[in-house]
């Protein structure tokens, strides 16, 4: 609880004073909880799965579920909603997460998914974070490849299209 009190004879920016005593007590309630995942890219490294950060302020607990598409149903999970659901994915973790963090500050706790899943683990995945009144997904793909796809147009037909894919190195950028 807060309280403010303004003397009688304070003057404003304006020149406006105040003839008798201000006085009021107030309460800020918690900021409304939130969690994120930190990680926003589609593709990450391996190496990432050491230090994946979760965003929080005023969440104690998420659960997190892991989901793997499988690659025979990867067309399915591309043609149909954004999420992954039991018909085109497996659930491969479910994990409670505890974290800490003050009240009404924005913190972030560190998780190392990879002692968490085999060390097999790999192709596309979906994180969803749950915690009491808040919830985050991200859709990832675990690779040691990223591509690089650049498509252009000749001026004036824009029917004749030329794609060029580079595959380069998760860590390293080689190719």
């Amino acid at each position: 609880a807060y309280s403010v009190r303004l003397d009688s004879g304070a003057t404003t920016v304006d020149g406006g004073v105040v003839l008798a005593p201000f006085e009021r007590s107030f309460t800020v309630s918690a900021r409304k909880p939130t969690v994120s995942l930190g990680s926003s890219g589609r593709y990450l490294p391996r190496t990432a799965w050491n230090n994946l950060g979760i965003k929080h302020t005023n969440v104690e607990a998420v659960n997190l579920i892991v989901r793997q598409v499988p690659p025979e149903n990867l067309v399915f999970w591309l043609g149909g909603p954004d999420a992954a659901d039991e018909r085109t994915s497996n659930v491969i973790l479910r994990k409670t997460i505890p974290l800490r963090g003050d009240p009404d500050v924005a913190t972030t706790t560190w998780l190392d998914v990879a002692s968490l899943l085999p060390a097999t683990t790999k192709g596309v995945l979906e994180m969803k974070v749950i915690g009491l009144g808040a919830q985050s997904t991200s859709r990832l793909m675990l690779t040691n490849m990223s591509l690089v796809a650049k498509k252009t147009a000749t001026p004036g037909k824009p029917w004749e299209q030329n794609v060029k894919v580079w595959a380069l190195g998760m860590d390293s950028s080689a190719l």
